[in-house]
């Protein structure tokens, strides 16, 4: 009928409109198709809003949000949940989401999207608005107000004390929190440090061998830095450092991992990244710094260039040590070689496979 149209996105379906015997006309709808509806007949209802989305569209009609769209990309990181109180219209609803994998049997009418069986397709994102909740505590709260003064003195002390409870507990998580910070972050620069580095490094070649995706490491330095420390003081070295790693910030993707690896050393791991691609984003890297001078304060900036070795995981070493060993000893490659230039690793220089 007018609400159950034949889906146009179907349309390369064979069958997909038969006629019974009976001469009554049946359309075929997909479970993303039944979905939509059931989730709209909800919001209706009920206020409930319910979306199917998907990085590959194939209805733009599912358009992922802005929320939608960064917990689509954290599921495709592995993430297994996502939920949060969010505004939507200006009003709050608590979100919640969970990813739906390729099937073999979506393939039918979603082979086109590329995505592969086992794979994240989507995800189903529930919204469910808030404001009822909220007025029936206030209501409850001006009934307490106005029937029970002394229930209601009660329950201010009972939230005075939930209060001080959660702002203790909220403190102790902000510590917590920046504890874990300086665990897994460099002080000066901000970017991830050298024991976080293998973390996420080891993390991504598990990703890389479950997808069967490359994965290419960078490893930068800067040259004669030094001389920079003997010429200008080590706070102008500090705030060079500090200077870099804002700019490799800007240039990295959103994928991408930039850590501090000791000293003037930084490491770029680079998902998904072939040694082609990962060579010309370190060409793109070199020539940035060496075009952009480096404020050191009191007016004064300092040029510096850098020397980077590429290195990639499966195609030339196999393991996470070699990897590393591999973009050093490309990156040593290029200081030999005259510094300032970008150097990949080949197989059988010193590094094993």
């Amino acid at each position: 009928d007018e609400h159950t149209p034949p889906s146009p996105y179907l349309a390369h379906v064979p069958d997909r409109d038969i006629v019974t015997t009976e001469g009554k006309r049946l359309t075929l709808m997909n479970p993303a198709y039944m979905l939509r509806q059931m989730m709209e007949e909800n919001a209706r209802l009920f206020g409930v809003k319910g979306h199917i989305t998907s990085l590959h569209l194939t209805n733009p009609i599912n358009q992922p949000d802005a929320w939608e769209k960064a917990v689509l990309e954290s599921f495709q990181r592995g993430a297994k949940e996502a939920a949060a109180v969010v505004d939507i219209d200006n009003k709050p609803y608590l979100r919640m989401m969970h990813p739906f994998l390729m099937e073999k049997g979506c393939l039918k009418c979603h082979a086109d999207t590329g995505v592969k069986v086992g794979e994240v397709r989507g995800g189903v994102s529930v919204s469910v608005p808030m404001e009822p909740f909220y007025a029936a505590s206030r209501a409850q709260a001006r009934n307490i107000n106005l029937f029970h003064g002394v229930a209601w003195l009660l329950g201010s002390g009972l939230i005075g004390l939930v209060a001080w409870r959660s702002k203790r507990e909220s403190a102790a998580r902000e510590r917590a929190e920046h504890a874990e910070e300086l665990a897994s972050h460099d002080g000066l620069t901000g970017l991830y440090n050298h024991r976080m580095f293998y973390a996420l490094l080891k993390d991504e070649i598990a990703r890389t061998q479950r997808y069967n995706r490359p994965v290419s490491l960078l490893m930068l330095d800067i040259d004669h830095f030094k001389r920079v420390n003997d010429t200008h003081g080590h706070q102008a070295g500090d705030a060079i450092l500090k200077g870099l790693s804002d700019l490799l910030g800007k240039q990295a993707r959103t994928i991408d991992r930039v850590c501090r690896y000791g000293g003037e050393e930084i490491t770029v791991i680079l998902p998904e990244t072939d040694g082609d691609n990962a060579a010309g984003f370190a060409e793109r890297l070199r020539t940035a710094v060496e075009n952009q001078p480096f404020d050191i304060g009191d007016g004064k900036t300092v040029a510096i260039t850098v020397s980077i070795g590429v290195a990639t995981y499966p195609q030339q070493v196999g393991a996470l040590e070699n990897l590393v060993k591999a973009a050093d000893t490309a990156l040593y490659a290029a200081k030999q070689g005259g510094r300032n230039r970008v150097c990949r690793y080949e197989k059988g220089s010193d590094t094993p496979g």
